[in-house]
């Protein structure tokens, strides 16, 4: 029932249009374009707990297909970074669990939906790069290899947001950090947006 209430207000804010999205300077209008309708995938692969039996079954592509045909272009996928993160080992997205976001991503994009994949914490994540330097860096690594892991799908069809709501008391601090983010995302995927 869940599921089925999800898809009937989705194609009702699609019937109704979603847009919103302000063209910044150097994005292909194509991918662009790719953005002006969407909906947010949430309680999927964050903001609930972790489960396999739930990723593997949480959407079918019949869904995705549902949403594309009632004029939805793209989905954004908030991705717990617990579920691939290690700070033992950062540059190393969990192999357990990898298959499971690509096979999202798969589902997804036979829809022809494009996808935003966006880091979506917990405050207590947020609140350590507020603050702990080393914590930066481990986020800074596990970006770059998200990043890169990404950059073999096609550059106008997935998206990277570094962080949600990150709110830092101290804006240049802030700056600082996203700096350092989006250099390692780019380094791994020079091509996307």
């Amino acid at each position: 029932m869940r599921r089925r209430t999800f898809f009937q207000v989705a194609t009702a804010l699609a019937t109704f249009g979603i847009t919103g999205c302000t063209a910044p300077e150097g994005v292909p209008a194509d991918r662009l374009a790719r953005l002006a309708r969407g909906i947010n995938m949430s309680h999927w692969f964050a903001q609930a707990p972790f489960s396999r039996a739930t990723l593997q079954s949480r959407h079918a592509a019949d869904e995705f297909r549902t949403l594309r045909r009632v004029g939805l272009s793209h989905v954004r996928l908030p991705l717990d970074p617990y579920v691939l993160f290690s700070e033992r080992n950062p540059a190393r997205l969990d192999p357990d669990r990898l298959p499971l976001l690509d096979a999202a991503l798969d589902m997804i994009l036979r829809a022809d939906l494009a996808v935003i994949v966006e880091l979506h914490p917990e405050d207590r994540f947020v609140d350590r790069l507020a603050t702990d330097d080393t914590f930066v860096a481990a986020v800074t690594q596990f970006w770059r290899a998200l990043a890169k892991h990404l950059s073999a799908r096609d550059p106008g069809m997935i998206f990277l947001e570094a962080l949600n709501e990150a709110h830092f008391d101290d804006p240049p601090r802030w700056e600082a950090v996203l700096r350092r983010l989006l250099a390692a995302m780019r380094e791994g995927a020079p091509r996307h947006t």
